[in-house]
């Protein structure tokens, strides 16, 4: 199988790594009624792990795909079950790939998150790959991986890669002896983004896990440096799986971290569009530095007389552009790089 590439940040920062683990599986064509029970004897299950099996067993039981029972087993897990493992004839550990984001909660919403997929979407992409459901092994540790939103999803094909391929030849019974040709699979490409690690931290830093939402430009190129939408979330926990419950009281939060604020928010510019207006009144010729206007702290609005007041009561006076704090600088990139709207 392929692995799927990761997105890096500005300066070539990889944003995720595939991180072996033993996990334990089941497949279910010898699966025994009791077997949680059994297995439980010898390696522990937390509720979280259960609640997992129990929400997962029918529908992986449907295509017959094998089912994590635990992920990461430790050293002594994995001797206390192969010492023991005639008993469960239908498990096995196995070594698979777990994506880790250094960053869980950084860029949760500007990258996205990737996801396990449904049987008809596998089996649609197996087809397109001439690959069918049944002679297919995945080494993620979550099963087939797929972009759910953010830039994962835009660019999911481009990052997933392509199936290879081994043809063995077999016995009577099955099982194999010789391998007879091997396909080497195709990895996705590298994506590279603008968003920049340094002030993507200090974003996140400040909001401090407030609701709302920090973009950053730089003004040269018009690149999004800086992309964030808080409360977040971990990318990591749903990659590697996550119950339904889990999942659920994410969906059901009152802060929504999986709302994307930064785009689909509704918030009023407040001040920071008076530069601009400002700046287009200049090049139209519709007013220039030394217009003034008396500002007694509100404003009508002509066509509802409805009154909207600034926040300094009793307003500032007699006052022009060059008076305006904000627009000194303003004034000063208007002239040097010919500021155009």
């Amino acid at each position: 199988m392929s692995l799927r590439e990761t997105l890096k940040l500005a300066f070539l920062f990889p944003q995720s790594k595939y991180r072996p683990g033993h996990n334990l599986y089941i497949l279910f064509n010898i699966v025994a009624n009791n077997f949680i029970e059994k297995i439980s004897e010898i390696i522990s299950l937390d509720k979280k792990e259960i609640d997992y099996i129990d929400e997962n067993f029918n529908k992986k039981a449907l295509y017959n795909r094998e089912l994590t029972i635990k992920r990461n087993l430790t050293t002594d897990e994995i001797a206390r079950f192969e010492v023991r493992n005639f008993r469960y004839p239908n498990a096995f550990i196995d070594v698979r790939y777990s994506r880790q984001n250094k960053y869980p909660y950084l860029f949760s919403h500007a990258i996205g998150y990737v996801g396990g997929v449904s049987n008809a979407q596998l089996n649609e992409i197996l087809i397109n790959q001439d690959k069918e459901q049944k002679e297919t092994l995945f080494k993620y540790s979550g099963g087939f991986l797929i972009g759910k939103t953010g830039l994962e999803n835009i660019y999911d094909k481009s990052l997933r890669g392509k199936f290879g391929k081994k043809s063995y030849e077999v016995d009577a019974s099955g099982k194999f002896l010789e391998e007879i040709e091997f396909i080497k699979p195709k990895n996705g490409i590298n994506l590279f983004t603008s968003l920049d690690l340094g002030a993507q931290k200090e974003a996140y830093n400040q909001m401090d896990n407030r609701r709302g939402a920090v973009v950053a430009l730089e003004l040269e190129s018009g690149s999004i440096v800086t992309y964030l939408s808080t409360p977040s979330f971990s990318v990591n926990s749903i990659a590697n799986g996550m119950s339904t419950s889990e999942f659920n009281s994410l969906l059901e939060d009152e802060n929504k971290p999986f709302f994307d604020r930064a785009a689909q928010g509704r918030y009023s510019p407040a001040s920071t569009i008076k530069p601009a207006i400002a700046l287009y009144g200049i090049k139209e010729e519709l007013i220039d530095w030394e217009f003034s206007i008396d500002d007694p702290g509100y404003f009508i609005l002509p066509e509802d007389q409805r009154i909207y007041r600034g926040w300094k009561e009793g307003g500032h006076g007699t006052i022009n552009l060059n008076d305006v704090p904000c627009l000194q600088t303003t004034k000063l990139h208007a002239c040097q790089n010919h500021i155009i709207f």
